[in-house]
């Protein structure tokens, strides 16, 4: 193949090479599978507490009851508390539903210690649709709380100007329809601070009377995407062809070259040729030698010719370097390659 046949052979490996590359590079960006997540419904939670106070007469309300947002509790005029509590669970599908329930009252204080006030076993109720609640009641009882806990300092020496009464509901919901199944826990805490304060006074703190909770099931599926695994497939193999096709006209550069070479290294040598012999550097000679220059590769031929000895052949990247060694007398020729 000509020079000429080879160099366009390679230009054109490399475009290939260039475009294979690109078009790997976009469509790489492109997943071949795509997974997309689909709700197919959605639920809820809700807790709400309510409550009543009853106080001793006062003047601060001049009423003994009192609820949420109409004033501070304030020990010193609160007896008790009559508590509500009511759940709601709704999901958009009609469904068997199954609550699993159970309270929990602890009363505990910053120093570490804690004490559970009162514990139910778990419930079980079954409803059918879209809706399940529950309600319960309990009272807190304040004269009770102040009894316990100057009993628990006199036993344990440590003192607080607040405590924490938590109650715990534990629910949760197992809920089955066609579209899929609901397990999910729900925990409304309602916390309790009973603050002595010399500069707020002594009360009763409330918390998270209002909880809420909204959760969706999902299902995931896959979509495959053909047209970006044969983008890819033909990616590659425009990318092999390209790279197999420079490394051939590379290679097949490379051998014309060398053979190029050694044509018109024969062809410059002419009858001489026989007596060439290529070697990686010239010996190191001991004895005293004068190295003579030829002028010209016609003396060096004339006088190769008449000697019969062997010729050094040494190359470097721009010449060809001949030596004709005789007893003391070296003669030397520097051909240029191009």
């Amino acid at each position: 193949m000509s020079k000429k046949k080879l160099i366009a052979f390679m230009v054109l490996s490399l475009t290939l090479i260039v475009f294979s590359t690109s078009l790997l590079v976009i469509a790489s960006s492109y997943p071949q599978v795509e997974y997309l997540t689909i709700p197919l419904f959605e639920y809820s939670h809700k807790g709400v507490y309510d409550y009543k106070a009853q106080l001793k007469p006062n003047i601060l309300y001049g009423s003994t009851v009192i609820g949420p947002g109409e004033g501070t509790l304030y020990t010193r005029i609160l007896k008790y508390v009559n508590f509500t509590f009511n759940y709601h669970f709704n999901i958009e599908k009609n469904s068997s539903i199954i609550l699993r329930y159970s309270f929990k009252t602890i009363l505990s204080s910053p120093k570490g210690w804690s004490k559970i006030l009162s514990s139910t076993p778990n419930v079980t109720e079954r409803f059918i649709g879209k809706v399940a609640e529950i309600s319960t009641k309990f009272t807190l009882n304040l004269t009770e709380i102040k009894v316990l806990l100057s009993d628990v300092s006199d036993e344990t020496g440590s003192f607080s100007d607040r405590y924490y009464i938590e109650y715990i509901p534990r629910i949760n919901v197992l809920a089955s329809n066609d579209e899929g199944l609901v397990d999910s826990f729900f925990t409304p805490k309602l916390t309790l601070t009973l603050v002595e304060s010399s500069s707020q006074g002594s009360r009763l703190d409330m918390s998270d009377l209002y909880q809420y909770d909204n959760q969706s099931v999902t299902k995931t599926i896959s979509i495959t995407h053909g047209d970006v695994y044969w983008k890819l497939l033909s990616s590659y193999i425009l990318l092999g062809v390209g790279v197999g096709g420079f490394s051939l006209s590379t290679y097949l550069t490379y051998t014309n070259s060398s053979k190029y070479e050694k044509k018109k290294l024969n062809d410059l040598l002419g009858s001489i040729k026989e007596y060439v012999v290529e070697v990686e550097d010239f010996p190191r000679i001991s004895r005293p030698m004068s190295i003579y220059s030829v002028k010209n590769l016609k003396n060096f031929v004339k006088m190769a010719e008449l000697i019969e000895k062997p010729i050094l052949l040494k190359r470097d990247e721009q010449h060809y370097v001949l030596r004709l060694i005789d007893n003391n007398m070296i003669y030397q020729l520097e051909l240029s390659k191009t």
